[in-house]
């Protein structure tokens, strides 16, 4: 994602991109978001962690009020 806005800071394109990710270079000037009309996206998201972990029980209760709210 570096390198993509990389080439954005440098006028290379254009890209879709979460926003937060490009905060700092939208508020500075150096970015600009182009408004799409009736443009809606989703996407699967994949949640990693290592087998075993001391916080997997979390982690799989956040994963699931991820879910249940997305619905």
């Amino acid at each position: 994602m570096h390198t993509i806005i990389q080439f954005l800071c440098r006028d290379c394109g254009i890209s879709f991109l979460y926003k937060a990710a490009v905060e700092e270079e939208l508020n500075q000037g150096i970015l600009k978001e182009i408004p799409l009309k009736d443009f809606s996206i989703v996407h699967d998201f994949t949640f990693l962690w290592p087998k075993g972990s001391v916080f997997s029980d979390e982690i799989k209760e956040a994963c699931e009020s991820i879910i249940r709210a997305g619905r």
